[in-house]
């Protein structure tokens, strides 16, 4: 609908969008953990029902941030809108080389998570942020046990402007959930003078 819309409703085309980042936003049930110990028949049933409940949510959120990562590379009418994602889980995505210029992008409060067991990352690797109001104000990063998990949330080669809340949310985080560019790095009167993306020294990635 968005993409066969006529060129001077650009209102559809934003409508699209809305409806697609809402349904990011809505609540859902996290997967269930781990089956207990001597579970009988019926709650190893209903394991099995809410784990498939899951995994076919994610599967149709991770289709969502596919359409519009996709769109944001290759369709230039699709830049310059506003994109709400405040509050989102994200535990996987490809947004790697999108263009977020022009419009309001907000990951306002969104989660960044590993996934649990699905080894999730998202990617902003060469996305370009310029002249886009794009803020990570109270975004929250973890991160799982596991060391091949580092960079979770990988901004590496990303150009232009640092979104609004980034450096914040990443140095209240987990500093192994998020790898930015050497640019947008504080320098070390700016913090602590410890590189964001990198943990502590004392510390081992995914710790």
């Amino acid at each position: 609908m968005a993409d066969e819309a006529p060129k001077d409703r650009d209102d559809l085309v934003q409508m699209v969008i809305d409806v697609l980042c809402a349904y990011l936003r809505v609540p859902y049930t996290p997967a269930p953990g781990p089956l207990p110990d001597h579970a009988t028949a019926e709650q190893a049933q209903s394991h099995d029902e809410r784990d498939l409940d899951f995994a076919a949510l994610r599967e149709v959120r991770h289709t969502i941030i596919r359409i519009i990562g996709n769109r944001l590379r290759e369709e230039p009418r699709w830049r310059g809108k506003n994109y709400d994602f405040t509050g989102t889980v994200f535990d996987g995505g490809d947004f790697s080389r999108a263009h977020f210029t022009g419009g309001t992008v907000s990951f306002l409060g969104a989660h960044f998570t590993d996934g649990a067991d699905t080894g999730g990352k998202v990617s902003f690797s060469d996305a370009l942020f310029t002249g886009a109001e794009v803020s990570f104000s109270n975004a929250h990063f973890t991160v799982g046990s596991m060391p091949f998990l580092r960079g979770l949330v990988n901004f590496s080669s990303a150009s232009g402007t640092c979104p609004s809340g980034l450096l914040q949310a990443a140095k209240e985080g987990d500093f192994s959930a998020v790898v930015l560019p050497k640019q947008w790095q504080p320098t070390a009167d700016e913090g602590d003078g410890q590189e964001r993306g990198q943990p502590p020294a004392n510390e081992e990635p995914g710790h």
